[in-house]
């Protein structure tokens, strides 16, 4: 008995393959705004730790309190999934010291050792913005 194949369909096939196993999004972006009280703050640092892997991702917020979040080097791209989020003050060198008195006092509940802030990345674009309330 003759086996017949035919060798135009197996490109084909691998090429299906290929373009099945990329269509699911495994990154999205992040970006959004950051207020203390209802106002924008600006020189916070935003950072969003990956639960499941530990890793970081980091952005700033500009003088509209506006922040990106980026991943290793500038990649805006996250992998999806939950992260914990938290804020810290800037670091600021010798030559910024009079900057120290307008930085802001984070609430416990958003710094890193006491935040019980979690979001989840989706692929595509996130705008998650972070309300800060403080005595």
């Amino acid at each position: 008995m003759r086996m017949f194949t035919n060798t135009s369909t197996i490109p084909l096939a691998l090429l299906l393959i290929a373009f099945s196993s990329g269509c699911g999004e495994s990154s999205g972006t992040v970006s959004g705004k950051v207020t203390i009280n209802g106002e924008p703050v600006s020189r916070l640092e935003v950072i969003y730790v990956n639960v499941a892997q530990g890793f970081e991702a980091n952005g700033m917020s500009n003088a509209e309190g506006n922040y990106k979040m980026y991943y290793g080097r500038a990649n805006p791209d996250l992998p999806v999934g939950e992260y914990k989020i938290y804020l810290s003050n800037v670091e600021l060198d010798e030559s910024q010291a009079k900057d120290r008195a307008k930085q802001v006092k984070i609430p416990d509940a958003f710094t890193k050792s006491g935040s019980q802030l979690f979001k989840t990345v989706s692929p595509g674009d996130n705008i998650i913005d972070i309300a800060v309330t403080a005595e």
